[in-house]
């Protein structure tokens, strides 16, 4: 009886332990899964980070030209007046 016993409980604690193979292989997954996931979405919000820091760069490029072109006719008016 006793072997019959040792044997239940041996097949038991393999069940289990094959259980919690399959447990941990789907918690395995589960993470990789989330793994691509965010870097998915990391590689995404950079993306359109860059492209607005382009927009921006772009931006103040064309307001930095017209500043510069206001300033230097500003600067040409005042010496014509002062000149005449």
């Amino acid at each position: 009886m006793s072997e019959g016993g040792s044997n239940s409980a041996g097949d038991e604690i393999k069940e289990e332990m094959a259980s919690l193979r399959e447990r941990v292989a789907r918690l395995e997954e589960s993470v990789n899964y989330l793994r691509e996931y965010i870097l998915n979405e990391l590689h995404s919000s950079i993306d359109r980070l860059e492209r607005k820091l382009e927009r921006l760069e772009r931006r103040f490029d064309v307001y930095l030209k017209l500043f510069v072109g206001f300033f230097v006719t500003f600067l040409s008016l005042l010496l014509m007046i002062i000149l005449k």
